[in-house]
């Protein structure tokens, strides 16, 4: 289908999908020139530019206009993130775990398992995947990046490289091992490679929780007494508290209990 919008009817389609999200009150439009604009967020005092002149030039020399759609779905997502700031983890819950479930088994044959898991189940590393935002890099619209198997081949090293699992301490008594991750930076990818490939596959049934953005904790019970469960509960919950209580921008004091493939939700109330 040949696109035949103006480059004003494209600016003034993507500014008003922009303020037709509801999740940011007063979402301010800046005008830098008369091609370019920055969208802001006066709740927390930040900002984004939409470089437009880019994405049409590119458009015009590959003529395709799924290249603008795509664009616009680009720049509704950082505005959706923002709706995010306040969210606990269990508030997210319905953005993360549905999103996971059901697990995809793959063999783990050969050197290349967690590149081709990665490949299949987490293309929000390369696309911001929320509740009405799917938008991922489509080859034909992109000729200028890699192909697609080797650029989820570089987004699986660095979740691999730059993930949870660099930062890593662990503390083991007579009833649980008591695992401690921090990350740089967190998004929902970065949950979602820690729900997947840490705790389903690796780490098996548990308990975890995400007191702050950037740190995960997890406890593994050693065995099947009810003594240790609880012991490992209440040290958990209590590291969560205070972890919690310290950040300054605290993420959530919720537990997740992960058994037989099912997740429960231990909230506090």
């Amino acid at each position: 289908m040949v696109n035949t919008e103006t480059f004003d009817e494209y600016k003034k389609r993507l500014i008003d999908e922009l303020k037709n999200i509801d999740v940011v009150e007063q979402l301010v439009i800046i005008n830098d020139d008369e091609i370019n604009f920055t969208v802001k967020n006066p709740n927390y005092n930040e900002e984004f530019l939409v470089d437009l002149e880019s994405v049409w030039r590119q458009y015009k020399i590959v003529g395709n206009s799924k290249l603008l759609n795509v664009f616009i779905e680009q720049q509704k997502s950082k505005v959706l993130l923002w709706g995010l700031k306040n969210k606990t983890f269990g508030e997210l819950k319905d953005k993360l775990i549905p999103s996971l479930l059901p697990v995809n088994k793959v063999s783990k044959e050969g050197k290349n398992y967690i590149t081709r898991n990665l490949s299949r189940d987490f293309k929000s590393t390369l696309m911001y995947d929320l509740k009405y935002v799917r938008q991922s890099l489509q080859e034909d619209c992109f000729p200028f990046l890699p192909d697609t198997a080797e650029m989820m081949n570089i987004a699986a090293n660095n979740l691999l490289n730059k993930g949870w699992g660099n930062e890593e301490e662990i503390f083991e008594n007579e009833h649980f091992q008591f695992f401690t991750y921090r990350i740089s930076d967190s998004y929902i990818s970065h949950y979602q490679f820690f729900i997947k490939e840490l705790i389903e596959e690796s780490m098996g049934d548990c308990f975890f929780a995400f007191p702050t953005e950037n740190t995960a904790y997890a406890v593994k019970v050693k065995g099947n007494k009810m003594d240790s469960v609880i012991e490992s509960l209440n040290v958990l919950s209590k590291r969560v508290q205070f972890s919690y209580k310290e950040e300054v921008e605290p993420l959530s004091q919720d537990i997740v209990r992960y058994k037989d493939g099912e997740y429960e939700f231990l909230t506090k109330k």
